[in-house]
């Protein structure tokens, strides 16, 4: 899991290779990426990108990816 403070977002990755993005102000779902990568996501964290953050995601297939949230998606 990942909380971007400034943006109110909780970043939630699971070994079911599974993202969800939550706002944490009305603790809704904003996002959900299914099959983000192709073995289970084991770790995530928040890279400073301006006045945005960007999610970086390390696998089990032995890749990382850089996500960005772009209104109600995620995208590599």
């Amino acid at each position: 899991m990942a909380l971007c403070d400034e943006t109110k977002r909780l970043f939630v990755c699971t070994s079911s290779k599974k993202i969800a993005v939550f706002d944490t102000e009305t603790q809704t779902k904003i996002c959900q990426v299914d099959n983000a990568h192709a073995k289970g996501i084991y770790s995530c964290a928040l890279v400073p990108d301006g006045n945005d953050a960007s999610l970086l995601t390390c696998s089990a297939d032995n890749t990382l990816k850089l996500w960005k949230l772009n209104e109600s998606e995620l995208t590599e």
